[in-house]
């Protein structure tokens, strides 16, 4: 699930405000796919 969000974060970063929600998720998303 994590992983998703990490690709939901990169969609996110268009608009701008939502990355900075999820940029916490996106962050623990990274660890978990490495």
């Amino acid at each position: 699930m994590w992983v998703c969000l990490r690709e939901n974060c990169v969609i996110d970063d268009a608009t701008g405000a939502e990355k900075m929600n999820y940029e916490d998720f996106c962050h623990i998303a990274t660890v978990c796919t490495e």
